[in-house]
């Protein structure tokens, strides 16, 4: 009898552990840059890419941008070709127009003596197509402020109408791992959505239209000094943890820890 009862209550704690276990959500793409291929899925790759040991942490190797004095773009993307791109609206069954993304950003304090210290870091932007000639509404950058030491949101209402806005997210954290998080509903009507967390904080959220429709867009990241922006010295930045997944992911699977 006491046989009996052992059975049946290692049954009920089996079955409340599974009950209780949360099921893995795909993902679309992840790089932690210690695995033997580590710049898999990544079609576009400028110069002075590398991957290296973690300045903070040597057992870790994590992606490094170089970005010496006189250029203004040393890249990753993944989206620079189909099928890698994300529409707005969902004409794309692939991807879909609703993605989360998680990446670990370390950037050290350096001096900038170059012009318009905005660099952007971190884009998910529009590029050309068939059915809307010109870049458009969808394009955003996350940048950071060599003068006001701040994480800055750059948002191209329109590109044709070249207003932009420039938001104020969160203090940089030199020489430490930031942590972020991004959502987007990529929509050419209200429905479309961005949200944004750094460390567990959510630091921007709008919700109106962010595409113009069937526009497809990419991902990318590194260090870009767009139209106006100059450096007179060399730059980097470290990426880690990068995770990216649709509409079936969520914050809690592509949040780098």
């Amino acid at each position: 009898m006491r046989s009996n009862f052992l059975i049946f209550s290692f049954a009920c704690l089996s079955l409340m552990v599974t009950a209780t276990e949360k099921p893995k959500v795909p993902l679309l793409y992840q790089w932690n840059f210690s695995e033997s291929n580590p710049l898999h899925d990544l079609n576009e790759l400028t110069s002075n890419v590398s991957i290296v040991p973690d300045p903070l942490d040597s057992t870790n190797k994590v992606m490094q941008f170089v970005l010496p004095d006189g250029e203004y773009r040393s890249e990753a993307s993944v989206g620079a070709k189909s099928p890698h791109y994300f529409y707005a609206d969902s004409i794309d069954s692939v991807h879909g127009d609703e993605f989360w993304i998680g990446v670990r950003i370390l950037k050290f304090k350096e001096p900038f003596t170059g012009s318009n210290t905005n660099v952007s870091i971190f884009q998910i932007g529009p590029v050309h197509n068939i059915f809307f000639p010109k870049n458009g509404k969808g394009h955003y950058q996350l940048r950071l402020s060599a003068t006001t030491d701040k994480w800055k949101l750059r948002e191209f209402e329109s590109l044709c109408d070249p207003h932009t806005c420039n938001d104020d997210l969160s203090s940089v954290n030199y020489g430490k791992w930031d942590r972020f998080v991004f959502h987007c509903r990529f929509r050419s009507n209200d429905t479309g959505l961005i949200e944004i967390w750094k460390n567990d904080v959510k630091i921007y959220s709008a919700a109106r239209q962010n595409g113009i429709k069937n526009a497809r867009t990419r991902i990318k990241w590194g260090i870009y000094l767009g139209a106006g922006n100059t450096e007179h010295e060399t730059l980097k930045c470290y990426f880690d943890d990068i995770k990216i997944g649709g509409s079936s992911a969520n914050y809690e699977s592509v949040n780098p820890k």
